[in-house]
């Protein structure tokens, strides 16, 4: 999914709805124009930023809770939700701010809430009395400024979108162990791999918002295996030259934490059979907490790999030695159920 940034707006009063669509649309988006040649280099310095924050917002507005209520539902069946909802507490003759976010927390249980009150309005209390939920649900009082409605906007659509990471990293992580399942290690053969890989990278290239990713295997200084999308595949890296690139790169990944510059996100693989490392295009706008969900995505990408590895060697061993063969799925279920 890509970054929500959509803000709802819900005020009776057309001027409020003004100065909140001036305030959250009015930035200008960073543009990066590094390439892949660059990425070595960047590793190289310390001082390589992160993305700038991005304080810029998609702003719909309505005048009534109801027609807001409206425009969530409309928001969801399309698939592109509301990361930030801000409405006012008094919006007569219609609901008030309080049967607006009750109602629009039916239909949707991941939006943040801002309930915007003045402080002749009903109290916070009877609000949460009525309401029933405090931790998506937030209090404006009026008078505000412009910062504190960017900080709001910009705070919980990061909160938003780094909770949707956590349940992709989740979704990732359970379709790499059915995929594992289809192996069919009885006759495994090296080229295997890479139909597996493939399936695995897609579903990662879903978390990190890119097309454009790569797992490169490394053993002893060299690399053993790379399989790419978009501009890694190998017929791009071969004909633009980068492998030796990627070998240089070998010596310079970090292998302990996640290295992301204004355009490279770099994950180390690191497992008991398994090393190397993972890079995709960076998404247009980061999230916090993203690379701390990369690493652990990446740890349990290599504690498969290192139970692929230590099936195959055991089937080899079976072979040998004319031993019952390995089943791999209980094996999977074995390790998943440990977890």
């Amino acid at each position: 999914m890509d970054y929500n940034n959509r803000v709802l707006i819900i005020d009776d009063d057309q001027c409020i709805l003004d100065i909140f669509s001036s305030v959250l649309t009015n930035a200008d988006a960073p543009k990066n124009s590094e390439n892949l040649a660059s990425l070595a280099k960047l590793m190289e310095d310390d001082s390589s930023s992160k993305h700038n924050r991005i304080r810029c917002f998609q702003v719909d507005t309505a005048r009534q809770g109801e027609e807001g209520f409206n425009k969530v539902r409309t928001a969801l069946e399309r698939g592109k939700p509301y990361s930030v909802i801000f409405t006012d507490m008094r919006m007569p003759p219609g609901w008030d701010g309080a049967k607006t976010a009750q109602e629009i927390r039916k239909i949707d249980s991941f939006v943040e809430i801002i309930v915007v009150t003045a402080y002749s309005d009903t109290s916070i209390a009877q609000i949460v009395r009525q309401v029933r939920f405090t931790d998506r649900l937030l209090y404006l009082k009026k008078p505000f400024d412009d910062e504190e409605i960017l900080q709001l906007s910009d705070s919980l659509s990061m909160r938003w979108n780094l909770e949707a990471k956590v349940r992709g990293m989740v979704s990732a992580f359970e379709l790499m162990i059915d995929k594992c399942h289809e192996l069919n290690i009885s006759q495994y053969r090296e080229d295997q791999i890479y139909p597996f890989l493939n399936q695995v990278i897609e579903h990662i290239s879903t978390f990190l918002e890119t097309k454009d990713i790569l797992i490169v295997r490394v053993e002893d200084d060299r690399i053993a295996l790379k399989v790419g999308l978009g501009c890694f595949e190998e017929d791009y890296i071969k004909k633009n030259n980068f492998d030796k690139i990627l070998q240089d790169l070998v010596h310079k990944v970090p292998m302990t934490n996640v290295l992301q510059t204004s355009v490279y996100t770099v994950v180390p693989m690191s497992g008991h059979r398994w090393h190397g490392f993972m890079i995709g295009l960076t998404a247009q706008f980061e999230v916090e907490g993203t690379s701390l969900l990369l690493g652990t995505l990446a740890l349990n990408i290599t504690k498969l790999f290192d139970i692929i590895s230590m099936v195959t060697n055991l089937q080899k061993i079976s072979h040998k030695q004319g031993l019952e063969i390995i089943n791999l799925k209980e094996q999977l279920k074995k390790y998943k159920q440990t977890q």
